[in-house]
């Protein structure tokens, strides 16, 4: 068995402990979520990214097009700068 392998044992809800030191070196906190998959006979655990999701109004929408519209002129100016025209 190398060092980054141990055995662990299936509690009788299904639970099994993860050895202090391999969480420890993968940096998984208590709470954290993770990922469990199973190719064949392997399970696969690994770290699960959560990314928040923030929902817009439709007011913050209308705002946020609003103010990232061309003023007139900006956009023959853009152009001009680039020689684009």
């Amino acid at each position: 068995m190398s060092s980054k392998e141990s055995i662990v044992f299936v509690g009788k809800r299904g639970q099994v402990t993860i050895p202090a030191k391999i969480r420890e070196s993968l940096g998984i906190k208590e709470g954290e979520p993770l990922i469990i998959e199973y190719e064949g006979e392997r399970l696969i655990i690994r770290k699960a990214l959560i990314v928040p999701v923030r929902v817009y109004t439709d007011e913050e929408v209308k705002n946020y097009i609003q103010e990232d519209e061309l003023k007139e002129g900006e956009r023959e100016d853009i152009l001009k700068k680039w020689n684009l025209k």
